[in-house]
Formats: C-alpha cells, sequence, structure tokens
C-alpha cells in the first residue's frame, strides 16, 4: 500500500493518483493539461509583450484586460471538454511544463520592474507617501534617526517597521529613490514562491499551484502595490505566505521566519498574528505549544511597538498619540476609548463592517476562504480594523489598505480545498474562482510605461 502524499493527508489529490468520477476527475489528463500549457504560455507571454505595448498605448500594454478574455477562454474551453466527456477535466493531475512556468516567474518579474520604474520617471508616483519612507533612511544617514522632514517627525511615532531599519545599509550603497521602487516590485513578486509552494501542499496538485502563482500575480490587491513608490506593507504578501507555508508543513523555523518578517512590517502585524495563535489554540489543540510561543511573541512585539517605541519617538510633540487614530473617533479619543467602546457596543462595529467593502474581497471567492478557520482567524482584526474605521480609503477596501489581508486569504482559499472533498464538482468550482478576473473585476489595471502619465 502507497503511502498517501500531503495533499492527501490534508484531502488533496495526489498527481499521481488517478481517481474516480465521484470526485469530478476526469480519466485522462492529456486535454486538460494541454490547455493549461497554453493558458500558462499565453499569460506568460503578455507579461512580457506588455511591456513594450504599454509605450504605443494604455489598453494595449493593461496585462489583466487581456488576460479577462485569456481565462474566459480557458474556463469555457474546460467546460466544453466537460460536456463531452461527462466530467470535468483532470486539472489537478495535468503536468506544468517547466518552459511556461519559467515564462510566467521571468515576465511577470520583469513587468513589476517595468511598472515600478515607469511609474517612478513618469511622475505618477504618490509623492507624499514615497517620499516619507525615502527621506527616513536618507535622515538616518545625516544623523536624524527615521525622520521624516514631510509631517516633520520621526515616523515611528506613527508607524514602527524595523524593515526600514534594514534598509539603511542598502541605501548607503545605493543613495537613490529607485532603490526603494525597485524593492518595492521585487519584494511583491517574490511573494508568487510561497503562494506556488502553499497551493500545492494544500491541493496535492501541481497545476493549481501554477495557476494560483497566476492568481497572486494578477488580482488588483497585488496590483495595487505597484504604484511605482514604497511601502512597508508591500512585504505582507511574501513574509504572510511564508508563514502559513511554515505552519501548514509544521516547520517552526519556516513560520517563524515568516512571523519577525511581518511583525518587522507595521505594529498592525501583531494583531492579526494573536489572534491566528488564539484560533490555533482552539481549533489546532495540538499544535498549542507553537501557538502559545507565536501569541507570547506578537503580544510582546506589539506591546513594544505601542507601548515603548511610539511613546518615545512622541517625545517633544505636541500630540501624545499617532495621528491615524482619529479615523476610529467615532469611538473614541484615545486608543483606549476606543477599544473600551467597541467592547461595550459590538452591534455597532459589526454593523459598521457589514457595511464596508468586505465583500469586494470575499464575493468573488463566494465566500471560499472563510470556510478554514485559522485564516480565518487572522483576517478578523483587520477586516474590522478597516471596517469600522471612518476614512473611506479604507472602509472600501481602496489603494494598499487591503494588503495584509492578501496573504490569509489566499492560504484560507486554497485550504477550503480539501474541506470540500466530498462535492461532485468541487474541480470545477475552484477552477472558476481562482481566475483572477472573478477576484477582481475590471477595477485594476496594470499598466506600465507611458500610458502612467495620464
Amino acid at each position: 500500500m502507497s503511502t498517501p502524499t500531503p495533499g492527501e493527508r490534508l484531502g488533496g489529490t495526489a498527481t499521481d493518483t488517478p481517481r474516480t468520477a465521484s470526485v469530478g476527475f476526469g480519466p485522462a489528463p492529456l486535454d486538460a493539461a494541454a490547455l493549461l500549457s497554453l493558458y500558462l504560455w499565453a499569460v506568460g507571454g503578455w507579461f512580457v509583450l506588455s511591456i513594450p505595448l504599454s509605450f504605443v498605448q494604455r489598453e494595449l500594454g493593461a496585462v489583466r484586460s487581456r488576460q479577462i478574455l485569456l481565462n474566459a477562454v480557458f474556463f469555457l474551453a474546460l467546460l466544453g471538454l466537460a460536456l463531452r466527456q461527462r466530467v470535468f477535466p483532470a486539472l489537478p493531475r495535468a503536468r506544468v511544463p517547466p518552459g511556461a512556468r519559467s515564462l510566467l516567474l521571468l515576465g511577470s518579474s520583469l513587468s513589476f520592474l517595468a511598472c515600478q520604474l515607469c511609474k517612478l520617471q513618469s511622475f505618477t508616483t504618490n509623492g507624499v507617501d514615497f517620499s516619507i519612507f525615502d527621506w527616513m533612511l536618507e535622515s538616518t544617514l545625516r544623523g536624524r534617526f527615521m525622520y521624516s522632514p514631510i509631517y516633520d517627525v520621526n515616523h515611528f511615532d506613527i508607524h514602527p517597521s524595523y524593515l526600514m531599519l534594514l534598509l539603511v545599509p542598502l541605501h548607503t550603497l545605493f543613495r537613490t529613490p529607485m532603490l526603494l521602487t525597485v524593492l518595492n516590485g521585487a519584494l511583491l513578486w517574490l511573494g508568487v514562491f510561497p503562494a506556488e509552494r502553499l497551493t500545492r501542499q494544500l491541493t496535492g496538485s501541481a497545476a493549481y499551484g501554477a495557476l494560483a502563482a497566476v492568481l497572486y500575480l494578477t488580482n488588483p490587491w497585488t496590483a495595487r502595490m505597484l504604484d511605482g513608490g514604497f511601502r512597508p506593507e508591500v512585504a505582507y504578501p511574501l513574509f504572510g505566505l511564508l508563514f502559513a507555508v511554515g505552519w501548514v508543513e509544521a516547520r517552526p523555523r519556516r513560520w517563524a521566519a515568516g512571523a519577525l518578517g511581518l511583525l518587522c512590517g507595521k505594529e498592525d502585524a501583531g494583531f492579526y498574528l494573536a489572534a491566528l495563535a488564539l484560533g490555533a489554540l482552539f481549533f489546532k489543540r495540538p499544535r498549542r505549544r507553537e501557538a502559545i510561543a507565536l501569541l507570547a511573541a506578537a503580544v510582546a512585539v506589539t506591546r513594544l511597538d505601542l507601548g515603548l517605541v511610539q511613546p518615545w519617538c512622541l517625545r517633544g510633540h505636541a500630540r501624545a498619540q499617532p495621528e491615524y487614530l482619529h479615523f476610529w473617533g467615532q469611538y473614541g479619543n484615545t486608543l483606549g476609548e476606543i477599544v473600551r467602546h467597541m467592547v461595550r457596543a459590538p452591534w455597532r462595529v459589526v454593523a459598521d463592517v457589514a457595511s464596508s467593502g468586505w465583500l469586494k474581497l470575499f464575493a468573488p471567492a463566494l465566500l471560499l476562504p472563510l470556510l478554514s478557520p485559522v485564516p480565518l482567524c487572522a483576517m478578523l482584526p483587520a477586516v474590522v480594523l478597516l471596517g469600522s474605521s471612518s476614512y473611506s480609503m479604507m472602509r472600501s477596501y481602496l489603494t494598499y489598505y487591503p494588503i495584509p489581508l492578501v496573504p490569509f486569504f489566499l492560504w484560507g482559499l486554497f485550504a477550503a480545498y480539501p474541506r470540500l472533498a466530498r462535492l461532485p464538482f468541487r474541480d470545477a468550482l475552484f477552477t472558476a474562482v481562482r481566475w483572477p478576473s472573478r477576484l477582481s473585476g475590471l477595477a485594476t489595471r496594470n499598466t506600465i510605461g507611458r500610458a502612467s502619465i495620464c
């Protein structure tokens, strides 16, 4: 008797193990493999072509505009095979061509880099936000620790971000704004590798791993971070997915590295990891030691950020607390008042969250990410923070604000696959909801080059 693969143990499907039609797999993966190969070659090739075409005309270089058509053609072709074979094609068992995967990764990396550099050179970058972080590095080298003249503050009194400390030596070597521009695209792009690995681990399918890579590289929540500038939040997908891979594979060093990267990003990361740890204590009791360690680390760093670093950096300023607290001013004037009011009036918080833009993210995925309790626990603090805010950009899930949700959303989506093992049309369902056109709509276009001047 053969040893089950990790995907089978989690309820997924091994790539080399035939399954019967009762769970939705066809007898032969050849047709599905050919379609998958064509789709990956097309997406990877379009990433490459988008660079020169963007200099010709704006829409010609819009990766996601063309991809929406590719998605529709690919899924309709799969449905055609399903009607002919009377069962959904065996896509999970399809082989991923190494050349197509390499073109996808290479093309997307070049596209991300070109997008960043062209937006910076065409002056479409957010000059306020980008200058804050560029000046933090430059001011530190000039003797004023993490000082930003944009708001005339040490920016650690607003958002302690230890990631910026790691960038100071790099800024010493490359004293140019392009350093942060390139790093923003690189950190965002690197998240594709843990996203692909996580999916393979949870579904037991290399094909789904490749499609998850496409999903990560082309969804609007990722694309919004390609604005030509830099924000510490850009590291959330990479480290969040690295944490998820380590947690699913039960590799403490890997998930600890991911947790450390998240905690170095911004002070809100501690809330997400603490909530995840509490969820693991309740839903994953055999791993309570790991959950307790994670909870202790998250609480310790959050207390350090809010109780020591921010007050120390606020010394000498007229205000005694970070300015962003006024986003929740309807609940109180201080952090303590806001928390107490939320606890005393939970239904008000629920009403605010329910009327926010959370469905923009979850509805196209048919709420599947909500089926997995551990990643769901990690998402809850972000959903509450965004939904209870009075700031319209946060409540409406615009710009970069939803990015902390991305790694846990993808984790929850992929983890739902083994939970629906008895669903006859499981693979048809997941093939449909994975497409970036379904998850993104037409709200965001990732164009580069001359179009950015418009």
